[in-house]
């Protein structure tokens, strides 16, 4: 039987309802992203878990606690699903953003794998670290359900590379906080079978335009 990985964005952070980029900063969820959190446990309760894997970053690890519960499982931190490093953006609103570093600002919106953040990481980089985690559980033979909880950056890269669009395909992908989507193995490539279920979420879910992303 193939592996599946169930890819979740972290729920909502205090910076993401602030429109803050945060990037490795080690920012706490928002009310509404615990919430979030015991709504995606809640919703995987019914599934059979064979392991859980996180960034380290706590808005991160709180979901993956969460979820841990109702499994008896420990969550296992893996650095390389660690969110973009924003560099000198982190702690920046987007109009902040905009106004400091107007060029990259707009490159980033238009073509944002053209751009590497000061003192931080472009897309490329991310891939190159990001996927090897996601590849590793895919390739796993005994059929189990492994869930990653990363962020928006690294899951959307993810998500491209699974459809033969790395990197460039990173602006196509739109992921909402504590969205669910659904990878089958064995390889990356061609493993996507939902993307963004958020029907867990009901009245709880985002607004993504009001985020720095």
């Amino acid at each position: 039987m193939p592996t599946t990985v169930l890819l979740i964005r972290h729920p909502e952070s205090a910076w993401n309802r602030k429109g803050i980029y945060q990037g490795q900063r080690d920012i706490t969820l928002s009310p509404l992203g615990r919430m979030q959190a015991e709504l995606v446990a809640a919703r995987l309760s019914r599934e059979h878990l064979t392991g859980i894997v996180c960034s380290p970053l706590r808005r991160a690890r709180v979901l993956a606690q969460a979820i841990a519960r109702y499994h008896h499982l420990t969550p296992q931190s893996d650095e390389r699903l660690t969110e973009i490093s924003h560099g000198s953006w982190e702690g920046l609103s987007r109009h902040e953003a905009e106004a400091q570093f107007p060029e990259m600002y707009g490159t980033w919106t238009d073509r944002p794998h053209d751009v590497k953040f000061p003192g931080g990481e472009c897309l490329h980089e991310v891939h190159d670290r990001s996927i090897d985690p996601v590849i590793e559980l895919l390739a796993k033979d005994d059929g189990g359900t492994y869930v990653v909880v990363t962020h928006d950056t690294v899951a959307r890269l993810v998500i491209a590379a699974a459809t033969e669009r790395p990197v460039e395909g990173f602006s196509s992908v739109t992921l909402e906080n504590a969205g669910i989507t659904t990878l089958i193995g064995p390889h990356l490539i061609g493993s996507v079978r939902q993307i963004n279920d958020v029907e867990h979420l009901g009245e709880h879910r985002v607004n993504l335009g009001t985020q720095a992303l």
